[in-house]
């Protein structure tokens, strides 16, 4: 009987050394299936977490870009008789180039049409519309925004708007017309409100001259008046707050 065992063994023992080996492999296949599943789910998760890191990192640049700005708004010279309130920008209105933006602030906290708007204590604009809760800034990038000006230290006034050549999301220029022909300008005299205004107070700065081209500081137009290009010094579209200059004791 030992010996008929032992011959069935050996007539048996290639298929079962191939079974065993066949199952082997079968169960090293599984067990390699496993591990790229669990390599899957394990840089899935790193993903979603260098996604969130990524996230939060943006989310906290953001959020200390708008403390800067903030800061830098309560910093500003303030001028008596305006009481400031800070707004936040809602939308940018694209049909007009980012020329008019919606703020969060409206009638409610006394905000009304032709208030000036500031950004780090410079002009941006003025209120063109009011409701109970919001209004619409027409910015000073706006051709149809005209504002009385004068060169810091001489005498020379003119009137500020938007230059009609401006492409969306490009660095911002206005255009002084009305200026005297007979005067001399130079590159980077200072441009601010004047006194002439009728709703936007004096001594808000705006910007510099800078040259039409490496010949023209100015340009006189007909022989009547001159006018000059002005590199703002605000940005059209690197904040998310602006300053309206609203009436004292309104709340």
């Amino acid at each position: 009987m030992p010996q008929a065992r032992s011959i069935a063994a050996d007539f048996l023992s290639p298929f079962l050394d191939k079974t065993a080996h066949a199952g082997k492999k079968m169960s090293d296949a599984t067990t390699g299936y496993q591990s790229r599943i669990d390599l899957i789910r394990e840089n899935e998760a790193l993903r979603d977490e260098l996604e969130s890191l990524r996230l939060e990192s943006v989310t906290a640049a953001a959020l200390r870009s708008q403390n800067i700005q903030l800061r830098q708004d309560v910093d500003a010279p303030k001028l008596p008789g305006y009481r400031y309130v800070i707004a936040s920008i809602t939308n940018r209105d694209p049909a007009s180039g980012g020329r008019r933006v919606r703020i969060n602030r409206g009638e409610k906290f006394g905000i009304e049409i032709g208030q000036p708007v500031t950004v780090y204590g410079k002009l941006y604009g003025r209120i063109l519309e009011t409701s109970k809760n919001s209004s619409l800034v027409l910015t000073i990038y706006d051709p149809n925004c005209k504002v009385s000006v004068r060169i810091v230290g001489t005498g020379n006034h003119g009137i500020l708007s938007g230059h009609d050549d401006q492409r969306w999301q490009a660095d911002p220029f206005c255009i002084v017309r009305y200026l005297p022909r007979d005067e001399r300008y130079e590159a980077n005299m200072t441009i601010e409100t004047s006194a002439f205004g009728m709703e936007i107070p004096a001594g808000i700065p705006i910007g510099e001259i800078v040259p039409y081209g490496e010949n023209a500081i100015v340009r006189t137009i007909d022989d009547l008046y001159t006018t000059a290009l002005i590199k703002t010094y605000v940005a059209s579209n690197h904040f998310d707050f602006v300053t309206v200059m609203a009436a004292a004791g309104v709340e």
